[in-house]
């Protein structure tokens, strides 16, 4: 079953606007799961663009302590999330092949 992007999107963009910080790094996370689900679909160019926003979000949010850097979800819209830490060099990593 496709994911539905457009949801995924509003609630990103929801949880952006925010000014609290589990919000912001919720986003990040959201942010992650639309880039995954835009590369597997082909849409290079939107799942660059997500996975920046992605990174660029986690850098801005950064944890004071390890437990910070635990994902809030543990899967967005079928997209599994790290299991143990999500941050920005995570997200580096495994897309990679965006950049």
């Amino acid at each position: 079953m496709k994911p539905n992007t457009e949801i995924l999107e509003k609630r990103f963009r929801s949880l952006k606007l925010s000014n609290r910080h589990d919000d912001r790094r919720n986003a990040a996370e959201h942010a992650y799961a639309l880039s995954i689900i835009f590369k597997n679909q082909g849409n290079m160019r939107k799942a660059r663009q997500f996975a920046k926003v992605s990174i660029d979000l986690f850098d801005e949010n950064q944890g004071k302590n390890p437990g910070d850097y635990a994902p809030q979800n543990v899967v967005i819209s079928g997209i599994p999330m790290p299991s143990s830490y999500i941050h920005s060099g995570v997200v580096k990593d495994r897309l990679k092949s965006l950049f």
